[in-house]
């Protein structure tokens, strides 16, 4: 069934899965008879159900077969109709021929729909490939779209695929999964093959006890093999759980007897690729080796030149078997490029040059396969090198930075090493935790004066090697600098970062084993008042190395699957920190070691001396899989870890207590350079004209040669045409030409899911021959017409430095353009002839514009030539008068102005929440029954603008048609309306002064604007308050009359967050606490449909984690209260926390819950920066504290009662601290506008986010004068 093979083509990016069954007489009253057992009250957590499902298949002796599928899907919930409503199908047209023979939806009341499948659906080329640098046109996608699916509808669906060339020559297999995230009522498959060529290997795993039945008939020279499935329950999928269909119930069959059969194909099919040897490969293998003294030298040497020097890109250009079959290891040597079976094969090769036994091996990333049944479904290939009879060590070359030949996040999955005698399926080695070790060692001083200074090196072992040294050589020096900075504030708020130093300097010299040595400094790390404080402890091992990744595994309470995790690690930490003899220790938490065997090993202890605390920490995950029964012990001590890990030491200032005798005491981030660029526009009238842009590029490392190796073109060739010339100069002069097989046209991901609109397309043109030291010479060129006006924003600084830069435009003396250019660096020409005027801009010795976190569009802040010859007024009345056209109300659209009830009886005069109901009801149908799709509404001509009634008929409409058809039932029902285009931009006033000195078509959504309700549409769901707007805060233009607006929601629907906590805290720590919060706006929008989209299980899996944030420990008490019925929407819950607050030596110490997402929102890293931060979105948060104190115990802080951060119209914090003989009271708020931050206000942001991470801000200290302290106890 479709649904369920949907695994197989996302994690088998080889596999030749079995979608479908061919077309067999439809048994309808069967599925109508299981449709009476499958509600909504019968499975909760179902959206939708399999009712009937019958698959049968008809293979022959070559490997080749037909495949038939026809089922029944029941919809049971909204979630449920709108997963089913777009139906998607993938496919490979070297091996496959597909065909969707049928489509019906099956109402309620007995009516069948039959959909016209030629109209509803698109073949294009699958774009997901792109996303890995691999390009085959023959890798498809279908989508199909079913409109007006309601919930309690059946969709029935009958396809066909043929497999017309084996993927291995006479073997033929399958995988079908029954079981699956959804209930089966009843799934049958039959098989039907040749008696010469039966299925020698046939296994049902992970069986669901007595749910399948099996039969076998010969009959005819052939074999009927017959499975029936029933009453199959549903899988409740877990977070980090095996893929489904590793570990639910399903038929895996085979023609092949043993794994021998599939080693020795992919030998076979692999060795006239391996032999396509060449001088140049025989003589590089001979400078690789020549110097080596060892065998482990020879391999890694050839090992690193693969993995470095030939990067991973794919174009399929083989005949036998593509997707398995490796281009010519010649091919491979000479492009520096493949995928991951070329770069295999060119290793292995080289090792067989080099006199090393090595062979291909297919390889399964993911959960192990069944060992019982044979196939050819692998999705990685990698290589061994058999150091004996059986014994093989594994490389994977795909890694380009990486010093381990096999990395460990590979261990326990399944391989087959082909030869030419065969070999059995075989597993990878688990490495152990104390390979993958992250070592941190920190020694810190604090001075008198309250300034913390530090150093820390970190030396990245294993696993932690490869994460950061690839991340490290893809990222600019800046980049790096800003990465450390952010996670050393997130260890020690306020700190900054002082000298990084990465070891080596050259991160892809694997000789050498990464190490970061960095130094950071923090001012006001003590309190200027004498009072009690926390001391800050200077630990790192949270934020860095692969064990913090896997510590958010760990959410849910027990589990019913295993747990995986991508590769055992640890963590090994000390520290010293000298703390001035000013600063007395009152408390400090003990020591703790919990073990859970063969699973987790932590221990971490702190201790005090003289002016000194020392602390050292190791953590370690010993394991890749977490079984259920190991996941419960795991959470019991992850308990004890959490409980223990948040006391930290508590100080305080004493000067009476300090000793009598220490009271005196050049283009270093670039990855490429711009020799030269100059661009000419050729105005031929006010709608079209020709763009001409060349440049020339020096690459001059390997992060260029990966940026700079592909040019993606996207352009429609409804009014675009565009073509592309190349060349590659290596540095030893050799010149490459892009041919036409470096060319790949691809669609544009939306263009299969919107068939009525023309396809967008995007020319990927790969680069021949870039390596660091090439020039790279290209030429594009684009003719474009049908555009409402010219305007360009052309930004004279980008991601490299530029030596030269030119942009020369070309008009008719009578065409008036607008031009905006820099004050400095630019040079003006201009050149005249019998009717044209031409001006040419030029700039050079530019430098590159750093790349910062939250940075602007270049556009808004660096040196910018504007140009338009657009007016806004023009533009309004055209894109009104083209909408218009079309907003003509037929009689479908008038009938459903009477079904939605949107006219109002004259004699009565209706109620205001009558009239907002109406305004919903079209909102609502709108939302649920058009989907959105398609191109946006500056990417197409406005000729393509549909009438109403194709968008109502087809189900789907991009934002300009779904406004066309708003406002025809607008019209049809008396309602006045009007249109707004919007733009992707926030309403800043420097932005909003650019949009309007220099008119530019960026908008890409049309609103449908409803005066007598004050209400936006067209860009919420059915979830949202009516007069939300998810524009909210953006630039528009009211096609009215002319203006540029700012899009704002209607009063009190602004989105926002409010939390309340009252938290009722006792004497031993324990806490319980009612938590209430409410959403306006969007956030209305975005919870009201998660929580009603939500199964039962899913919201029991929802407040499980949401209540382990609070603690490990934490419960839940009584029913949690939903309510978005009302407004604003409400969550309400109490949570039971045993350890919610440390106590220790007469303190008590906890956190505020829910503050620390304050400091998260402001979001900063360094302290300071080059480029403007910009703020898209606005955000606005309030949290409410009331906690009542356990008896006898007072706050201890001297914090203000009201205090104000920030600025009014900019990022602003507010704070009301009122503490009381038993009780606490705090009010804050946290208001973040759209804003465009210059770099010199950044520290007002830095401050604020400082102030808001400080230890003191989140955290409360309690005291009760009645109890000893540690000091007095002595």
């Amino acid at each position: 069934m479709i649904r369920f093979k949907k695994f197989l083509p996302l994690l088998l990016a080889i596999l030749a899965f079995h979608l479908f069954a061919e077309a067999v007489p439809a048994p309808v009253a069967q599925a109508l008879k299981l449709s009476e057992q499958a509600s909504a009250k019968r499975f909760p957590n179902a959206d939708s159900v399999l009712l009937y499902d019958e698959q049968h298949v008809v293979y022959q002796a070559d490997g080749t077969a037909v495949t038939t599928d026809d089922y029944f899907v029941k919809v049971l919930t909204e979630a449920g109709r709108r997963a089913m409503g777009t139906q998607s199908f993938y496919f490979n047209t070297t091996y496959e021929e597909f065909k969707l023979e049928l489509c019906d939806v099956l109402k309620p009341d007995g009516r069948t729909v039959r959909l016209d499948v030629a109209k509803n659906s698109k073949i294009a080329v699958s774009p997901g490939q792109m996303g890995s640098n691999i390009y085959d046109p023959a890798n498809k996608i279908m989508t199909v779209a079913i409109p007006e699916l309601e919930v309690g509808d059946i969709i029935r669906l009958r396809a066909v695929e043929k497999e017309i060339k084996p993927r291995v020559a006479g073997v033929w297999c399958g995988l079908y999964l029954l079981q699956s995230d959804s209930p089966v009522l009843e799934y049958r498959i039959t098989i039907n093959g040749p008696a010469d060529r039966p299925l020698k290997s046939i296994a049902v795993k992970d069986p669901v006890g007595g749910s399948v039945k099996f039969s076998e008939e010969k009959k005819d020279g052939r074999i009927l093999y017959s499975w029936v499935a029933t009453d199959v329950p549903q899988v409740i999928p877990e977070p980090d759980m095996p893929e489904l269909y590793t570990c639910v119930q399903r038929l895996a069959v085979s023609t092949a007897a043993n794994w021998n059969e599939i080693s020795q194909w992919y030998y076979a099919l692999c060795r006239p690729r391996l032999d396509a040897v060449t001088p140049e490969i025989k003589a590089k293998v001979g400078e690789l080796t020549k110097n080596a003294k060892t065998p482990e030298q020879k391999v890694m040497a050839l090992f690193q030149f693969v993995s470095q020097q030939i990067r991973y890109m794919g174009i399929t250009a083989e005949a036998e078997a593509p997707g398995y079959e490796p281009h010519d290891v010649s091919m491979t040597f000479n492009q520096r490029y493949g995928v991951c079976r070329d770069k295999a094969a060119l290793l292995v090769s080289m090792l067989e040059l080099a006199g090393f036994k090595a062979y291909p091996v297919l390889f399964m990333a993911g959960p192990p396969k069944d060992d019982e049944v044979p196939n050819n479904y692998f999705n990685h290939a990698v290589v061994a090198v058999e150091l004996a009879p059986g014994k093989y060590q594994l490389m994977d070359p795909t890694y380009e930075t990486t010093t381990e030949l096999f990395p460990s996040s590979m261990g326990n999955m399944s391989f087959l090493v082909a030869k030419p005698e065969g070999d059995a399926l075989r597993r990878s080695e688990v490495t152990p935790a104390a390979e993958n070790v992250m070592k941190i060692a920190t020694r810190a001083a604090v001075a008198p004066d309250g300034v913390l200074s530090g150093a820390t090196e970190l030396a990245f072992g294993g696993i932690n090697d490869q994460i950061y040294r690839d991340a490290f050589s893809r990222w600019p020096v800046d980049y790096r600098k800003q990465f450390f900075a952010a996670q050393l504030k997130r260890a020690i708020p306020g700190a900054t970062l002082e000298t990084l130093e990465v070891t080596p300097a050259d991160v892809r010299d694997m000789s050498v084993p990464l190490a970061v040595k960095l130094t950071f400094r923090a001012t006001e790390f003590l309190p200027e008042n004498p009072a009690e404080f926390l001391l800050q402890l200077p630990e790192f091992g949270s934020g860095f190395g692969a064990v913090s990744f896997m510590m958010g595994s760990f959410g849910l309470e027990k589990r019913r699957f295993n747990l995986l995790l991508f590769s055992t690690c640890a963590v090994e930490e000390k520290f010293d920190l000298a703390v001035p003899p000013l600063c007395r220790l009152v408390s400090v938490p003990g020591r703790l070691e919990v073990k859970v065997p063969g699973v987790l090993d932590y221990r971490r202890s702190l201790s005090a001396g003289a002016a000194m605390v020392s602390g050292s920490l190791r953590l370690s995950l010993d394991t890749v899989e977490i079984k259920p029964a190991q996941y419960i012990e795991l959470k019991q001590a992850l308990r004890k870890i959490d409980s223990l890990e948040r006391q930290l030491p508590i100080a305080k200032i004493d000067f009476a207590g300090v000793p009598e005798q220490l009271v005196a005491s050049a283009f270093p981030g670039a990855d490429s350079i711009l020799l030269d660029s100059a661009e000419t526009v050729t105005i031929h009238d006010a709608s079209s004209w020709t763009s001409v842009a060349k440049e020339r590029r020096r690459v001059l490392n390997y992060a260029g040669v990966k940026s700079c190796s592909e040019l993606k073109l996207s352009y429609n060739p409804v009014w675009e045409e565009v073509s592309v010339a190349a060349t590659v100069t290596a540095p030893d002069g050799s010149r490459q030409e892009l041919g036409e097989k470096e060319l790949n046209l691809m669609d544009a991901p939306w263009v299969s899911s919107a068939p009525r609109y023309p396809a967008e397309k995007v020319l990927v043109a790969s680069l021949p021959g870039v390596v660091p030291g090439a020039v790279i010479e290209s030429t594009v060129t684009r003719k474009v017409k049908e555009r409402p006006f010219f305007s360009r924003y052309v930004p004279l600084a980008g991601d490299a430095p530029v030596v030269r830069s030119s942009f020369a435009l070309t008009a008719p003396f009578k065409f008036d353009c607008r031009v905006g250019a820099p004050d400095t660096n630019l040079a003006v020409q201009e050149f005249v002839d019998s009717s044209r005027l031409t001006r040419i801009w030029k700039s050079g010795d530019t430098p590159q514009l750093p790349r910062e976190p939250g940075q602007a569009p270049r556009w808004m802040f660096a040196p910018t030539l504007y140009l338009s010859a657009g007016n806004y007024g023009s533009f309004a009345k055209a894109l009104s008068a083209a909408l218009q056209a079309k907003v003509r109300p037929g009689e479908k659209i008038k009938a459903l102005v009477g079904e939605l009830k949107l006219v109002d009886d004259p004699a009565v005069r209706p109620l205001a929440s009558e009239r907002e109901a109406k305004l919903k009801r079209l909102r609502d149908y709108v939302a649920r029954n058009i989907r959105s799709a398609g191109p946006g509404l500056n990417q197409l001509p406005w000729s393509c603008f549909s009438s109403p009634e194709t968008t109502l008929a087809s189900g789907y409409g991009n934002s300009a048609d779904r406004a066309i058809l708003l406002a025809a039932i607008l019209k049809a029902a008396g309602i006045e309306s009007r249109f707004v285009a919007v733009t992707p931009f926030g309403y800043a006033p420097a932005t909003l002064k650019l949009l309007s000195r220099y008119p530019a078509n960026w908008f890409s959504e049309v609103l449908v604007y409803v005066p007598a309700y004050e209400t936006y549409l067209n860009d919420t769901s059915e979830y949202a308050k009516v007069g939300a707007a998810r524009s909210e805060e953006q630039i528009g233009l009211n096609l009215s009359d002319g203006r540029l607006q700012v899009i704002r929601p209607r009063r009190k629907s602004e989105s926002s967050v409010s939390l309340s906590y009252a938290i009722d805290l006792r004497a031993n720590g324990s806490a319980e606490i009612q938590v209430r919060r409410q959403v306006t706006g969007t956030d209305f929008e975005n919870e009201n449909r998660r929580f009603a989209e939500m199964t039962p299980e899913q919201k029991r899996i929802f407040f499980e984690e949401l209540v382990s944030g609070f603690s490990q420990s934490a419960k839940l008490a009584g029913k949690p209260k939903i309510d978005f019925d009302s407004y604003p929407g409400r969550l309400e819950y109490t949570v039971r926390v045993p350890d919610f607050a440390a106590a220790a030596d007469g303190y008590m110490q906890f956190e505020l819950p829910g503050f620390s997402e304050l400091a998260q929102r402001v979001a900063t890293a360094e302290k300071s920066r080059r480029t403007p931060v910009w703020r898209n979105k606005p955000s606005r948060i309030s949290l409410e504290y009331r906690i009542h104190l356990p008896s006898g115990y007072r706050v201890v802080a001297d914090r203000p009662e009201r205090k104000e951060l920030g600025s009014f119209g900019s990022s602003a914090f507010y704070e009301y601290f009122e503490p009381g003989e038993s009780t606490l009271r705090i009010d804050c708020g946290l208001t973040l506008p759209v804003e465009l931050v210059p770099p010199l206000d950044y520290n007002k942001l830095t401050e604020l986010q400082r102030e808001l991470s400080k230890l003191a801000s989140g955290r409360i200290i309690l005291t009760n004068r009645k109890a000893p302290t540690t000091e007095q106890k002595r």
